[in-house]
């Protein structure tokens, strides 16, 4: 596969996956979120809906998010619940309680902290495996200055793809679906060619990681519509994985 659109291998660091393709590299941890509710005509209730669990979620979940959602963000999660822990000890507690639930390599007690703090707060996790439909509106404002170029997005395996129109990212815009190998999907992958602009996630990952051009970035900056976290050499696509899965990486900044 192309690397050009490809999520990074597991085994190589970021940078060195798309060395030669792009040159500025981030990663948008997927927010956690809650539901603004609403009342009678539809206006805003000054409230925010239970908590759905994910396998109990309506179909049109997604278009939901666009609409009513509202971002919190793991630096301000982090803040409120346990700002005595390290960040990337944090936040590997967070994606591990998104993606699979109470983990040996988290902290268990402090993943029941931070659900006690959501169920609280009507906070949902963030959501894992593809591009959340909660950043899509933000997605669209980021690429806005690349409007008129071709922009492409794929589903998770990049065996389906299909030109992305900027206002199918719109928070009154239906949710995109694309036919993947096991149906109906999100999108997984943004890609535009020229001048350079690679949005992807992966699967068992609360993040999506942007990579681009210098010419791209100059255009657009990331840091101005999302809340991101740095890319540094040593850094792999599964960056809160505990260093000891992988004797011989390097670990990341504030492990401790």
């Amino acid at each position: 596969m192309d690397r050009a659109i490809a999520d990074p291998d597991i085994h190589v660091p970021i940078m060195k996956w798309w060395e030669g393709h792009y040159d500025r590299f981030f990663i948008v941890p997927h927010p956690f979120f809650r539901i603004r509710s609403v009342g009678s005509g539809g206006l805003p209730s000054g409230g925010y809906d239970e908590i759905i669990e994910r396998g109990a979620r309506p179909s049109d979940y997604g278009d939901l998010l666009k609409r009513r959602g509202e971002m919190v963000t793991w630096k301000s999660v982090h803040a409120d619940v346990a700002p005595e822990v390290p960040r990337i000890p944090f936040y590997r507690a967070v994606w591990l309680l998104s993606c699979l639930g109470f983990a040996e390599r988290a902290d268990i007690d402090l993943q029941k902290r931070i659900l006690a703090y959501c169920q609280d707060k009507f906070l949902n996790l963030p959501e894992d495996d593809a591009i959340s439909p909660i950043l899509h509106p933000a997605i669209g404002k980021f690429l806005a200055p690349f409007c008129g170029t071709d922009m492409v997005m794929y589903d998770e395996h990049r065996e389906t793809s299909s030109v992305l129109v900027l206002s199918e990212l719109d928070k009154d815009a239906p949710t995109i679906a694309l036919k993947g190998r096991f149906g109906e999907s999100l999108a997984w992958a943004i890609h535009v060619p020229d001048p350079g602009v690679l949005l992807t996630s992966r699967f068992d990952g609360a993040e999506t990681l942007i990579a681009m051009t210098e010419k791209a970035h100059a255009l657009s900056d990331p840091d101005d519509f999302f809340d991101t976290e740095p890319v540094d050499e040593d850094m792999y696509c599964d960056w809160l994985n505990p260093v000891e899965f992988f004797p011989h990486r390097k670990a990341p900044k504030g492990s401790s």
